[in-house]
């Protein structure tokens, strides 16, 4: 019985050792790229919004 309480107490030693390492690299890693890609994808929204009023412009019918 004290075999098997090792092993659960190994176990869980393992299993806060791999939450710490996913908290402190994982997440923040994760985090960053999705910030990066959000910076990424607002710029390009904002390019085509400029692209859609260019063409909104020369829809326009005129004003005579």
């Amino acid at each position: 019985m004290e075999n098997l309480e090792n092993v659960v107490r190994a176990l869980e030693e393992e299993a806060r050792r791999v939450r710490d390492l996913f908290e402190s690299e994982v997440l923040p890693q994760s985090r960053r790229a999705a910030a990066e890609l959000l910076r990424t994808a607002s710029k390009r929204l904002s390019e085509l919004a400029k692209e859609l009023d260019t063409i909104a412009g020369r829809d326009r019918p005129s004003p005579h």
